[in-house]
């Protein structure tokens, strides 16, 4: 690649190509231009997009909400809750053409700094498609507790709840 792979603040206007990237990488995984909208309105500051030039090869959610607790997908949040104990990051999707870049790695330094800003000392995200390794390179752990199981069953038979602290 010859130019280099930066984190841009997401608009409204992008999330069409947003929607196609995701439905791309997550086909068994959708969700609804809606929803990213909503997503971005009620917390600009954790959605994002990565562009390589004038292009965009990924994109990044995440917004406060509970530990231990995982926002369904596909599913309106209604709104930011008052006393949040964590960042949950929803989605990062890099197209394969920029992978291997540090690109989430900028994502991720990015969403602790936010946190940090807010008092929130937790990041949380649910891995999918046997993503726990890729994940734990970035501090991240799995929680075990019983009671998320049942929360993770949309998500597919591989996913696991983990844990930046």
């Amino acid at each position: 690649m010859r130019h280099s792979l930066f984190w841009k603040p997401l608009e409204r206007a992008n999330l069409q190509t947003v929607t196609a990237i995701a439905h791309q990488l997550h086909p068994d995984l959708p969700e609804r231009l809606d929803v990213f909208d909503e997503k971005r309105s009620l917390f600009s500051q954790g959605c994002k997009k990565l562009m390589h030039g004038t292009d965009i090869v990924g994109y990044g959610f995440a917004h406060p909400w509970y530990h231990n607790k995982i926002p369904a997908l596909d599913t309106f949040l209604q709104k930011i809750p008052d006393n949040p104990d964590c960042i949950y990051i929803h989605d990062v999707a890099i197209l394969p053409s920029a992978q291997g870049k540090k690109a989430t790695e900028g994502y991720i330094s990015d969403i602790v700094t936010l946190a940090k800003c807010h008092s929130i000392a937790v990041l949380t995200l649910v891995s999918v498609y046997r993503t726990t390794d890729f994940w734990k390179k970035y501090g991240f752990s799995i929680v075990t507790n019983p009671a998320i199981n049942e929360q993770l069953i949309p998500d597919g038979p591989t996913a696991k709840y983990m844990q930046l602290l």
